[in-house]
């Protein structure tokens, strides 16, 4: 349970991450994890950014939210239960990809086009993210 947990976690920050295109990589997502090139310590890396935004946003740390997402809770139930709006944890989220996304243009990483696209979804895809149960 504990691995299904984790390789579906870490397959929604990659979908995410996609969305947002780190790495250099403008790759709208699945949930695999062997999609938009990244490699495994990169997927740690994305985990970790979801887990620590979203963490910080509830108020908790990111083990107790580890925690209860292993417990079959989602993002949202856990914010929720912690007195957060959902909302608030997904504009977090948002906020964060919105800069990796300005920054992948200033850098030439991604086009203005592109990049336009990927803004175009992420409210859809930190929504699935959050309320999905792990």
């Amino acid at each position: 349970m504990l691995k299904k947990s984790t390789t579906i976690l870490a397959g929604s920050a990659i979908a995410l991450a996609g969305v947002v295109g780190i790495a250099g990589t403008a790759f709208a997502g699945t949930t695999a994890t062997h999609h938009a090139g990244l490699h495994h310590g990169k997927h740690r890396a994305l985990k970790a950014a979801v887990i620590s935004i979203s963490a910080e946003t509830i108020g908790i740390t990111p083990q107790t939210l580890v925690h209860d997402l292993h417990s079959g809770e989602s993002i949202a139930q856990v914010a929720t239960a912690n007195n957060v709006s959902p909302t608030t944890v997904e504009t977090a989220l948002e906020t964060a990809a919105t800069s990796r996304v300005h920054s992948a243009e200033a850098l030439g990483t991604i086009s203005s086009a592109r990049g336009t696209k990927i803004l175009a979804s992420l409210p859809s895809r930190v929504d699935s993210l959050v309320n999905h149960v792990f």
